[in-house]
């Protein structure tokens, strides 16, 4: 009986902890949308999105997932939501290399060695520094199905108002 009542309170604290996160990276979501309100940015919402990062041979992690992707300036904002249960997770900028400008909601940002259209994806090359690791990331956007212009925004400098 005391085997049900540890194995119970265990899936409610993982419950409780998915709950919590998916609630604290919603906010960062909005703090970041309230940031960028009357400012000139364009939003497409719900794009797929594949994230391949890796770390030498000892680190690698690929996630499949669906993100509300801003244009800003020349900087590329993910806002994440996992695919199957729509639970938001961190956002991850991703802007040029020596990059100055900070986001305060942004857990990672990402330097872009490369940005190139495929067909309707937009491909991104880069890395993250984190501590003295260094991660490589390859992400892939994926447009379709979507009345957008990737074209305009290969170099970041075509911003219209949301």
């Amino acid at each position: 009986m005391e085997l049900y009542f540890v194995i119970g309170g265990f899936i409610c604290l993982v419950i409780a902890g998915n709950l919590g996160t998916h609630f604290y990276y919603k906010k960062k979501h909005r703090q970041l949308l309230e940031f960028l309100k009357g400012k000139e940015f364009v939003c497409i919402k719900n794009i797929g999105i594949d994230i391949d990062a890796s770390h030498s041979k000892t680190f690698h992690d690929y996630r499949v997932n669906k993100a509300d992707v801003i244009f800003f300036k020349t900087h590329i904002f993910l806002l994440i939501n996992g695919k199957i249960f729509r639970q938001a997770q961190p956002i991850l900028q991703i802007s040029r290399i020596g990059n100055t400008e900070k986001f305060k909601d942004v857990w990672e940002e990402i330097n872009y060695i490369s940005k190139m259209k495929v067909e309707n994806k937009l491909r991104i090359s880069g890395f993250a520094l984190r501590g003295s690791f260094k991660v490589d990331y390859k992400i892939f956007l994926d447009f379709q199905n979507k009345d957008f212009d990737l074209e305009n925004y290969i170099d970041g400098q075509n911003m219209h108002n949301n």
